[in-house]
Order: C-alpha cells, then sequence, then structure tokens
C-alpha cells in the first residue's frame, strides 16, 4: 500500500519542486539586475559628478 501512494504522490512532488525551482531563477535573476543597476552603475555616477 505505501509503494502504491509513493507511485501515485511523486509526480505532484515533481511538479511542485519544478515550480520552486522557477521561482528561485526568477528571484535569483532580479536581485542580479538591481545589483547590476544599484551597486556597479552607483561608484560610475559618483566619480563623474551626478550626486
Amino acid at each position: 500500500m505505501r509503494a502504491l501512494v509513493v507511485i501515485v504522490v511523486q509526480p505532484f512532488i515533481q511538479i511542485d519542486l519544478k515550480r520552486i525551482d522557477a521561482v528561485i531563477e526568477l528571484l535569483a535573476e532580479g536581485d542580479l539586475v538591481e545589483l547590476l543597476q544599484d551597486r556597479l552603475v552607483e561608484p560610475l555616477s559618483d566619480a563623474v559628478g551626478l550626486r
């Protein structure tokens, strides 16, 4: 009986894990954009004298 439960539930768990991975990737990409915009451009604007 336990093996049957594992066989039935496994596809749903795999789908949920793929969704979680997709969310993590989107959040990581968003942080990269923020890092590039805020952290790397800031020294350039200070050097040019925009602030």
